[in-house]
């Protein structure tokens, strides 16, 4: 596509029964210089059916069927390098924008040439509508600079607003991610990775006010199962980060291992809403420290977590 603006990265594996949806939603967006690209983990439900009813009455759609299965991150690396656009996101295939936030967004890169990153709010989604609620807020427009948002996606302190690793509320410029050569993992928690290097590398963020991306809660989905692949892939996707800080950025070390601890808030939940054993999770959890100790000596988690803290875990 000539002077195409915007590229929407759609990743999609056995989501038929939600993708018409999200394609409805945004072939009907307020732009015309954008394109829609759909990678097809080899699905074997009627998601290709879905796409190709689509494609036949929209030119902007690319469709491209992986031959075997490679999961999330492999199939967003494979939309990027089909993409054109002069600004990306990504957006799975059961979720979807507001009908005005990419609009609003690519417009607020063309005003604003130092920014790299746009980010919005998310409302988590149910069958039922009446449970919707929101999840990310933002009430003003906010330009921040990486060092802020570092500290907001890590929680590192508290402020009125944070930043989530979802990727789905995010639109980058295509240069951050070529430039710096962001790709993503074949693994769990890749965006957590993906988010901390966008950041890492950014010039300015900027927070949008008011504008949403919904983020479908399927039963079926990642964050509705628990195994210990979750616990290997979230410390090797951590140590990813790591190295980067250790090697190159020393003065992020407190933000990364907040972020450490941040991921393995989520990683329990996960654990604790999908595994009622109490035997099985005593199991996990055990696996969890023994890869904690693996990756992170006792001396640096100490440090990071203080006398105070560890007196007020103990004495609770």
């Amino acid at each position: 596509m000539n002077n195409c603006k915007l590229s929407i990265i759609i990743p999609a594996y056995n989501t038929a029964s939600y993708l018409e949806r999200t394609l409805n939603v945004l072939v009907n967006i307020n732009m015309s210089n954008y394109e829609i690209i759909i990678i097809n983990d080899n699905s074997n439900d009627g998601t290709e059916d879905i796409a190709c009813q689509f494609i036949s009455k929209h030119s902007n759609i690319k469709y491209y069927k992986n031959q075997i299965n490679q999961g999330v991150g492999v199939s967003r690396n494979i939309g990027f390098e089909k993409s054109s656009g002069e600004y990306i996101t990504f957006l799975d295939s059961d979720d979807w924008p507001d009908l005005i936030a990419y609009k609003t967004a690519v417009d607020t890169f063309e005003n604003n040439n130092d920014c790299d990153c746009i980010i919005w709010g998310i409302k988590n989604e149910y069958d039922n509508k009446i449970s919707s609620y929101t999840r990310v807020d933002y009430n003003d427009y906010h330009c921040i600079n990486k060092e802020l948002a570092l500290s907001l996606l890590c929680n590192t302190y508290t402020l009125d607003v944070t930043i989530s690793s979802y990727l789905g509320n995010k639109m980058y410029r295509r240069a951050l991610i070529e430039t710096n050569r962001i790709f993503f993992d074949r693994a769990l928690f890749e965006d957590v990775t993906f988010t901390f290097k966008t950041i890492l590398y950014a010039n300015k963020i900027i927070l949008l006010p008011n504008l949403y991306t919904h983020y479908y809660q399927r039963q079926c989905s990642i964050v509705h199962s628990f195994t210990k692949k979750h616990i290997c892939d979230m410390f090797n996707e951590l140590s990813c980060i790591q190295n980067i800080v250790n090697n190159n950025y020393p003065i992020y070390k407190k933000d990364f291992y907040s972020l450490v601890e941040k991921c393995s808030k989520t990683l329990f939940k996960i654990m604790y809403d999908n595994i009622e054993s109490p035997s099985e999770q005593k199991q996990l959890l055990c696996y969890y420290f023994e890869n904690l100790l693996k990756y992170f000596s006792i001396n640096e988690i100490l440090d990071y977590l203080d006398a105070g803290r560890i007196k007020k875990v103990l004495l609770n």
